[in-house]
């Protein structure tokens, strides 16, 4: 199977009923600390980009959309570095370990 990855997401074709798709496999996971993190984002920081609130100037989508990505990449470095992601490991050795523990639960 050829994966394509980067620092933290797998891409793989993979084969099921008869239909080839795309799986996605992440390998840095948020933990609970980093997904309350996350919420508080969306509701915080989200509306303070857009026009309207008191400390935005007029952006444009472009704007808005590096903005984001640059806060998205603050975050997550910030969770890192906090020890609040989860290294998983591949989706090759996560199958052979489940291949290895079939039937031992």
């Amino acid at each position: 199977m050829k994966v394509y990855k980067n620092d933290v997401s797998e891409v793989y074709a993979c084969d099921s009923y008869d239909r080839v798709g795309i799986g996605m496999h992440d390998t840095m996971m948020p933990d609970t600390r980093a997904r309350y993190t996350l919420d508080l984002v969306k509701f915080l920081a989200v509306p303070m980009m857009m026009d309207g609130h008191p400390g935005a100037t007029r952006s444009t989508a472009g704007e808005v959309a590096k903005m984001a990505a640059d806060l998205s990449r603050a975050v997550f470095d910030e969770m890192g570095s906090r020890g609040w992601m989860i290294k998983v490991p591949s989706m090759e050795n996560l199958k052979d370990e489940a291949r290895e523990n079939r039937g031992k639960n």
